[in-house]
């Protein structure tokens, strides 16, 4: 009975422990300055450094303008691979702060990117 109970134990620590962590190489990027209309591209290289495979399931951006694509398949312990973001600044004027909010199963479930670019629209 007792075996049983500190098997039990260890597996569930284990479980509790074992995560996938997401680690971004640059959390932010900065563009000098831009002509408005021009369409920006911007890479985020990210390595799950956990020991469980690392699932993204939702980039939230806060503008129509900005269009993450992230990788919809599993990445694996130790591997790598990139969040890529188009941004169209036709309606963007002066200075921009934008962030990205990524959500997955990670230890730190819920990490930040931003990107910065002057805009200049004359």
């Amino acid at each position: 009975m007792k075996f049983s109970i500190i098997a039990l134990l260890a597996t569930v620590s284990i479980s509790i422990f074992a995560q996938p962590e997401i680690k971004f190489n640059k959390k932010v990027q900065k563009n000098e300055k831009v002509k408005a209309g021009e369409i920006l591209g911007f890479a985020y290289l990210f390595e799950n450094t956990g020991t469980e495979p690392l699932i993204i399931s939702e980039v939230k951006v806060t503008c129509d303008c900005t269009k993450p694509r992230w990788p919809k398949q599993p990445i694996m312990p130790g591997k790598s691979d990139t969040i890529n973001v188009t941004v169209n600044t036709s309606k963007m004027i002066g200075w921009q702060d934008r962030t990205l909010e990524i959500f997955s199963n990670a230890k730190n479930s819920q990490e930040k990117i931003r990107f910065k670019v002057m805009v200049n629209n004359k």
